[in-house]
């Protein structure tokens, strides 16, 4: 493991000056006003922040999206809906610090994400197979064996009396 114990250390963000920390104070400081000028409605600002924070912001998302809803939701679609609702409620956002605008933006891109697993579940629970379909993908072999059983049912039932017959059917 190495350890940095001069000040050319390389920076981990593209923003801050190497080999000072004043560099960081004073990327965090230019972080904070281009926020309060997008706050007051320069959207030039807002762009310039989230070109900033956009590979972090996309690999956020990224990890969010589970595997069920990679086929159903879009990074890109998450990402754009993140940033059109961010500049629409930044004059709601406040300040905390430096990883704070990108943990706001962070819990938009979620809620984002899991109100689309919502209605991906909603969707799921209300779907209904068609009559003589299944809801799920069968062998056609599973297919045969299902309508072999049906038939033999439907040929027991209609040995029964009349009024067995009617008590199966009524119950089921």
């Amino acid at each position: 493991r190495r350890f940095w114990r001069d000040s050319a250390r390389p920076s981990r963000h593209p923003s801050t000056v190497v080999g000072d920390m004043k560099g960081i104070a004073v990327a965090t400081d230019r972080l904070q006003e281009l926020i309060e000028q997008a706050q007051r409605g320069n959207r030039a600002a807002f762009d310039d922040v989230v070109t900033e924070l956009e590979p972090r912001l996309r690999s956020t998302i990224s990890r969010r999206i589970g595997a069920h809803l990679r086929a159903a939701l879009d990074e890109d679609d998450v990402y754009q809906d993140t940033l059109t609702r961010a500049f629409e409620s930044i004059d709601r956002f406040q300040w905390r610090g430096n990883g704070s605008f990108l943990g706001w933006l962070g819990a938009i891109a979620e809620n984002l994400i899991r109100s689309a697993a919502d209605k991906q579940k909603r969707r799921a629970a209300f779907e209904v197979a068609r009559p003589g379909e299944s809801p799920f993908v069968v062998s056609a072999g599973t297919a045969l064996r299902r309508e072999e059983r049906l038939e033999r049912l439907e040929q027991a039932l209609g040995e029964l009396p009349e009024d067995y017959r009617e008590v199966i059917i009524l119950a089921r």
